[in-house]
This record gives structure tokens, sequence and C-alpha cells, in this order.
């Protein structure tokens, strides 16, 4: 049953509000239907609007992909508003607060009144979605912040690993948000001889979960805040030796990985990584780290132009950790870490009013400090797009809610020896959810710095964006397989015509 009704959320969101931190930047709220509200912003720089979603079921305001406000806890406290990060489910600590300083008129609370009597009305136009279904088209055309819309398929008693054709769709959030909702699925990508290299969605966590719960059913962990990557690994590749789940085994110093993970990525960040099936695998893997014989090469979305075509940033990093948070900073106290980039296209981010370029860049890290590329190109003056440890708040929330919804960093190849010693190198081109998003900026501004190539060596198009059909990338096991059997049934036909004519 629920704790407030929707009568009662939109009194309270009513009225003026300021931000804590400059109470010259103000909210007002407006409703449209039951769950499609707008919020417009007014500050030093003009006003604008943004689009909300209300999930009713779970009771929560979303703005955008990234924030949410807990109207429950408006309600005991109904001059604060605070929002929450989409990842801090248990509303631990608020990213930003709201003051109420001013009460809605009597005009406008009658009108909110009459608005709660009348039944909501909901356009099909023959699509089978609603308006609030459909929500904003155009992630960074729009002035407002696309509606998120999560429809979880059924999913069978026990299942492990994707369904036939399960596939994160363009323009759609799998993230958690209460009850039903699922994460998008990691998946091995090659299966070697006492290793394997997997693929790491977005939101999935490389830590060691607590040693009781490590043998909990992933299926559960899809729907928990932060989905640990290692609980589906255990599930889902029978032949790692238990040995690499003991946390004084591989307790993740520095830069490596945890449990049989040999290295590990951001929580947010999408993309390959080496997982050890043997405690030799594991040793050969960290040996090849240690000797800076592992070549990691990601793609990432900055702030601004960045002028020069390419570039090495030899600046030696230095991390604090607490048991709340790490944060890195350069510092000539840190360790040696060393990041060559390559500029791959430059946008004018037309529609986006926040910020007037983007550059997307390839980046080979030579270390594997914690945040490098994080850090090394906040150092440079073009922090990554939507980075929630190294862009000022006001940043962070203009990022996601125009350009795209989590950070933009992506793994999307791996170089290695395997446990024979043969040099492998292994591919994930950018996943739909950063495909959306440069989609969105439009094309490519042709007069700036730019290379068809990457490093000299291959194409970023058929890397990134365009690889064969038959080559692996995240979500397209049943398209790869169907384009297997046409070719093969090609062949076959072929074949059988020959016989026949002769």
């Amino acid at each position: 049953m629920s704790q407030i009704s929707l009568a009662q959320v939109k009194k309270n969101l009513s009225g003026t509000w300021a931000k804590e931190s400059d109470l010259s930047e103000t909210y007002v709220f407006a409703f449209t239907s039951d769950t499609q509200w707008s919020c417009t912003r007014k500050n030093g720089q003009g006003e604008r609007k943004f689009r909300l979603a209300y999930d009713k079921a779970g009771e929560k305001l979303w703005w955008g992909e990234s924030y949410f406000l807990d109207p429950v806890e408006l309600n005991t406290k109904p001059a604060k508003a605070q929002w929450y990060r989409a990842s801090d489910r248990a509303q631990k600590k608020a990213a930003f607060l709201w003051r109420k300083t001013a009460e809605a008129t009597a005009a406008e609370l009658r009108a909110i009144e009459a608005l709660a009597r009348v039944p909501s009305k909901v356009v099909t136009k023959g699509t089978g979605k609603s308006d609030v279904a459909r929500g904003a088209k155009g992630v960074g055309k729009s002035d407002v912040a696309a509606t998120p819309k999560w429809v979880p398929a059924p999913r069978a008693a026990g299942a492990v690993g994707p369904a036939a054709g399960e596939r994160a769709e363009v323009g759609k959030s799998t993230r958690g948000r209460g009850a039903g909702s699922t994460w998008p699925l990691p998946e091995v990508v090659v299966d070697l001889e006492q290793m394997l290299v997997i693929y790491k969605p977005p939101y999935w966590k490389c830590e060691l979960p607590a040693a009781d719960t490590l043998d909990d059913p992933p299926q559960a962990d899809r729907k928990r805040d932060n989905p640990f990557l290692l609980r589906w690994v255990k599930e889902a590749v029978k032949d790692i030796d238990a040995e690499l789940y003991k946390e004084d085994f591989n307790p993740a110093i520095s830069g490596t990985g945890f449990g049989p993970l040999s290295h590990r990525i951001d929580q947010e960040t999408s993309g390959l990584l080496l997982v050890a099936k043997t405690k030799g695998a594991q040793r050969h893997l960290k040996a090849q780290f240690h000797k800076t014989e592992v070549s990691k090469r990601y793609i990432c979305l900055v702030r601004g132009k960045v002028a020069k075509a390419k570039g090495v940033i030899d600046a030696r990093i230095r991390t604090i950790r607490t048991d709340a948070m790490s944060r890195s900073e350069v510092s000539s106290s840190g360790e040696w870490a060393e990041t060559t980039y390559q500029v791959v296209a430059t946008y004018h981010g037309s529609g986006v009013e926040h910020h007037n370029a983007y550059s997307l860049l390839a980046c080979d890290i030579t270390t594997g400090r914690t945040h490098q590329i994080r850090v090394h190109m906040a150092h440079i003056g073009h922090p990554l797009v939507a980075d929630d440890k190294y862009l000022s708040e006001a940043q962070l929330q203009e990022d996601r809610a125009s350009v795209c919804p989590r950070l933009f960093l992506h793994s999307y190849r791996l170089c290695f020896c395997d446990i024979n010693g043969k040099h492998m190198q292994v591919l994930c081109p950018i996943p739909d959810d950063l495909r959306l998003a440069l989609a969105n900026l439009g094309a490519s501004d042709p007069s700036r710095p730019s290379s068809d190539s990457l490093f000299g060596e291959n194409s970023w198009q058929r890397e990134l964006v365009r690889p064969e059909v038959l080559q692996w990338r995240p979500g397209t096991r049943l398209l790869r397989r169907v384009a297997s059997l046409v070719q093969d049934f090609g062949r076959s036909w072929a074949s059988d015509a020959e016989g026949a004519e002769g």
C-alpha cells in the first residue's frame, strides 16, 4: 500500500525551491499527468525546462536517468528536498539539496487538486505505448531530459546469462528501478585454456562481495542496487579454481582485480576484463600486468575541443582511499602513470546548451592507476562526460540529463598473451547506450583533428561502430547465430545447386 497519496506528493512539491548551495537558482514543478511532470530551472544563465518521471510503484521521482527524490522522505521534511544518485538506493548521502523558499499559492493548490480529480489519459496512437512510456525523443536534442523506461523481459526460473535475443534496446534503460527491474547481463567473450575474457556491462561492481553472500544467485543480484560481477562469474563459469575466490589470494592491490579478476574497471565503465581460471593463469597474467605488457585501450567522450590530434599525458597519480570512497589526483608524490590519446571525432553538441563541444578519444594506458583516464583528462582540462567524481555537481547534472546517463568510458580492446604465450587481441565495440549518446550529438566536425585509423593500426569505425556481422559485440548472440546460419545455408544451397546441375 502506498505510504503517500499522489495528490499529497504534488502538494509537497509545489511552490518554489532553491538550490541549497546557491539560492539564486530556483526550481518550480508543473504536473501534466499522474506520472509525467516537469521542472523549470531559473538561474543566471536563463530559464530551462526539464522533464521528470514519477514511478508510482516505487514511489520515486526521477530526474533523467541519474537522480531520484523520495516523496515519502519529503513528506516528513516538507521544506527540504534531497536528491540522491541512482546508485544510492539506500539513500545514504544526498547528492544535492533544495530548500523551499515559497509556498504554492491558493490558486496553484486548487489547480493541483482539480488535476487529481481528472482521470489520466493515455494516448497510444497505435504504438501500444503511452506518451509516458515513450518519454523524450533524442537525448541531447530536446530541451528536456529523457523519461526513464524499463521493461524487463520475463526470465525462466534459474536462468543464468542472457535469454536468446535478450538485448538492451537503444534508448531504453535497463538499470534497476524497483521490483522486477534488471541490470544488463555480463557475457563471456572468449573462453581460453585457463583464462577467459568477459564483457562487464555498466553498473556491475568488480569488488568481492561479502564472503557469506558470494554464493547468492545472480538473479537476485540483478535486482540489487550494486550487482557484483563475481557472483555472475561464479555461477556462469564452473571451471574456476575455488581458491581464487578467497580474498587473501587476490585482494586487489593498486590496479589488480579481486578474486579471479586479473584487473578491474570502474562500476559505470563498460568493457573487457581478463579472468583467470587457475592460480597458474592468475600468476601468468599478473606478470604481464607488472611488466606493462597488457595493452588496454578505451574510448571516452570528454568535454571541450581537444586541440592536439594526439598526445601523451605523463603525470604521476596519487590515490586516496577511505572506507567510503576512492579518489585520485595528479601529484608529484604519486605513482608513474602514462596515457596516450588520439582524437577520434569532435562534436559541436548541437542542442546541448551547457557545453558547446565534445571530443571522442581513444586512449591507451601503459599503466593502470585508479581512475587514470578520468584524472589525466581532467588534468588537461577535458574531464569525461558524466563523471561523478571529477566534475562539479552542476556539470554532472547537466551531462547526465542532456548527453549521457552514465560515465562515457568503455574498454574496447585488450591485448595479452594466453597461457601458451600466444598473442591475443580481443575487441568489444561500444554498447548501445553510448552509441545512442553519440548519435544524438549529431555529425562530427570534419574540420577538427581526427583520423580514420586508431594509432595507425585499424579503422575506428570498424572496431567501434560498424564491426563485421559475426564479430562479437554486446548483446548480439542471437544476431550472430542467425547470421551464421544464413551464411551456412547459403553455402549449403550453392553446393546443392551445383550437385543438381551436375
